[in-house]
């Protein structure tokens, strides 16, 4: 780096006041802009993004302790195994990205490498026999999924570091991660669905079923894990290229060492762990407590769920566009966070045996919040690349990704094993069908409404001081320009 990348301004660090006075435009210049077939080409990789990181934490419970009947414990650990090795690799692959000199981009071959990869290895998942001891099929299914999601993250993380690089406005972040986490909504759906899938008459059993979707799984990464890498732009990649290479820790701590990224991951963590201890809770209420066991009845109000509460995700993404837009993305945060309180509030009411069809509401009620969460904060964290660039003169596109998702990892890690847990504290015992414990499902209840409520209000805090307001960010890219120039 030269001296000019290296020096710090004088009134542009984390410390000083945004100029609140100052108002922007919300257009953005036609330079700025992401070419269409680019910006949908990344998008549909949003297809292979969310089957891998949501169909093995859907199906693992209703194939290995529904199907099989292993514990609910045994399975939380095998998840928090393969679930944190993930999150420790990501790290690892988010500094070999930033560091890679490829003609191609930094990011885009490595893409074409992990969809391959990840196509090849998600069969394998499955392939333990169901005549194997408990031990043996958790050894293997722990074993395998190691592999799958070493492989799944020479994927992710070039693919999510991707979208900081594209663009360098604040709103057009937002509009193409708007459009990812519009496919990715498109995917839970499909994903929603595999519970009634595999439990099809065709099949033996869910571990059959199962067995045949992997081959779709397949097929999907080997055709939508590609389309970024053929047609995205890396804009950043000519200033990369002549940047000095930073070794792993140096950027880590580098990283870790940025406040506003801080408070964006406790942010993360805590919305993560929330959602999936009560989605995880909610898959059994739904079998045990709402449908009294009936696998089949409660697969349908799932994929129902799924569908109605994906439906009304997509009808508000241009909403939080557009609040972002008007009230800059804290503000439409706020508002986001409120919706998702009073919708978490509700699921106490609507969790509700008499009527089966309320789980369906809840996930339309809670619909919005989620999906506003998950376009704000991953735009916001495009936005603390460039502050980290206005202080360090450096690009780290992966390393900030990577460990934004190794804090969205690590959480669904904790998470999943604790909600195992609860299961079996609770007193939770797959044998007695609908005949469970009343405390068991009063606790699992209570925990179901009050987990998403108490994050909430967390994150509603951590947002009052988080600094990088729109203005701010406007001030960034204007001192950021003076010294390098446009990219």
């Amino acid at each position: 780096m030269d001296g000019a990348s290296r020096a710090r301004p004088r009134n542009l660090t984390m410390e000083t006041p945004a100029k609140q006075t100052s108002r922007w435009n919300a257009r953005t210049k036609p330079e700025d802009r992401v070419p269409a077939l680019e910006k949908y080409a990344y998008a549909l990789g949003a297809v292979p993004l969310g089957t891998g990181m949501q169909v093995i934490n859907r199906m693992a419970n209703i194939v290995l302790n529904m199907g099989l009947g292993l514990s609910p414990a045994l399975i939380g650990v095998a998840i928090f195994i393969f679930r944190m090795w993930d999150a420790f690799t990501d790290p690892v692959m988010g500094a070999i990205s930033d560091n890679a000199r490829w003609k191609w981009g930094r990011r885009r071959p490595y893409l074409v490498i992990g969809s391959v990869l990840c196509a090849l290895v998600f069969p394998l998942v499955w392939l333990f026999g169901r005549g194997w001891s408990h031990q043996a099929i958790f050894a293997y299914f722990t074993a395998s999924t190691l592999l799958f999601y070493t492989c799944f993250t020479f994927f992710s993380v070039p693919y999510l570091s991707l979208a900081a690089e594209m663009t360098p406005d604040y709103h057009e972040r937002t509009h193409l991660i708007s459009l990812r986490a519009f496919v990715n909504k498109l995917v839970a759906i499909g994903v929603g669905w595999l519970f009634a899938l595999v439990t099809l008459d065709w099949f033996e059993d869910e571990l059959e079923g199962m067995r045949w979707a992997s081959l779709l799984v397949s097929l999907v990464f080997l055709v939508f894990g590609i389309l970024p890498a053929l047609f995205s732009r890396e804009r950043f990649h000519k200033q990369a290229m002549q940047q000095r290479k930073t070794p792993l820790v140096a950027s880590l701590r580098a990283t870790l060492s940025a406040k506003p990224f801080l408070m964006l991951v406790s942010m993360v963590l805590l919305m993560v762990m929330a959602t999936m201890m009560s989605n995880s809770l909610g898959l059994y209420l739904n079998v045990y407590y709402v449908c009294h066991a009936d696998k089949a009845a409660a697969a349908q109000i799932e994929g129902w769920s799924a569908t109605a509460g994906m439906a009304v995700s997509i009808l508000s993404i241009p909403v939080f566009n557009l609040l972002s837009r008007r009230l800059g993305k804290t503000r439409a945060l706020a508002i986001d966070l409120w919706l998702l309180l009073l919708a978490s509030l509700a699921k106490w009411v609507l969790v509700n045996p008499a009527h089966p069809h309320g789980l369906v509401l809840s996930a339309v009620l809670q619909a919005p919040g989620l999906t506003g969460i998950w376009i704000l904060l991953p735009s916001m964290q495009a936005d603390v690349c460039d502050w980290d660039e206005l202080n360090t003169g450096c690009r780290r596109e992966g390393s900030y990704s990577s460990v934004f998702t190794w804090f969205n990892k690590t959480g669904l890690s904790i998470s999943l094993l604790l909600a195992n847990l609860i299961l079996v504290v609770s007193g939770f015992e797959v044998e007695l069908g609908a005949g469970q414990r009343a405390t068991t499902m009063l606790w699992m209840r209570i925990l179901y409404c009050l987990i998403p409520v108490a994050a909430v209000a967390c994150i509603l805090f951590v947002l009052r001081k988080y600094p990088l307001t729109e203005p701010r960010c406007r001030d960034i890219r204007a001192e950021l320009e003076r010294r390098r120039g446009v990219v």
